[in-house]
């Protein structure tokens, strides 16, 4: 049996926020305008910290999902990302800013991995090669629309938007894991 539509619709949309933690990269020189006693190379590394620190949990995710359960995992993922991305948006803190990107990158590295092991353990055949090849173009997508804004602060932008995903997600019930199984991942 295939999952429901928003089921599929809610895995595919773990996709357009994979990458938020390199939407920053288009406003490192308005960064460096805003915090001008800081060294350039602390300000490239709000983007490098992120994507460090995501690897750590992409590291650890597979003992993560087998403990507590790949649905739990996912929605912390997303909550974690919203959190530690609206950060920025209430202050100017560098140190915090800087802290608030670490945990960005942690929360993307729970849920980022299953954005495609939901799609291969939840559908067969041609269903499953179409939806992947939707996956990739959504993260295209995701990431074009995200880089494509250009506000004062685009970081404020990706995490509004990471936000009401993971709003919508957790509080709505959009089944963002529910695969009509059990949530687990086959190490077969």
């Amino acid at each position: 049996m295939q999952p429901r539509l928003t089921t599929t619709i809610s895995i595919l949309s773990l996709s357009t926020v994979t990458g938020i933690t390199t939407v920053i990269t288009g406003i490192i020189p308005q960064l460096k305008r805003t915090f001008p006693t800081v060294p350039t190379t602390l300000i490239e590394w709000l983007v490098t910290i992120a994507n460090c620190s995501a690897l750590i949990t992409l590291l650890l995710n597979p003992r993560l999902t087998s403990r507590w359960g790949l649905r739990p995992i996912v929605i912390s993922g997303l909550l974690i990302s919203a959190i530690m991305g609206l950060i920025p948006a209430i202050t100017t803190n560098f140190t915090v800013i800087m802290v608030s990107r670490l945990g960005l990158g942690l929360g993307v590295g729970l849920f980022s991995p299953h954005a495609i092991s939901l799609l291969t353990h939840s559908f067969t055949g041609d269903l499953r090669a179409r939806l992947l090849g939707y996956q990739t173009g959504l993260s295209a997508l995701g990431n074009a629309i995200l880089l494509g804004f250009r506000p004062a602060d685009q970081s404020q932008l990706a995490c509004r938007l990471l936000a009401i995903r993971a709003t919508g997600d957790c509080c709505w019930g959009r089944g963002v894991v529910r695969t009509g199984t059990h949530c687990s991942i086959n190490n077969d």
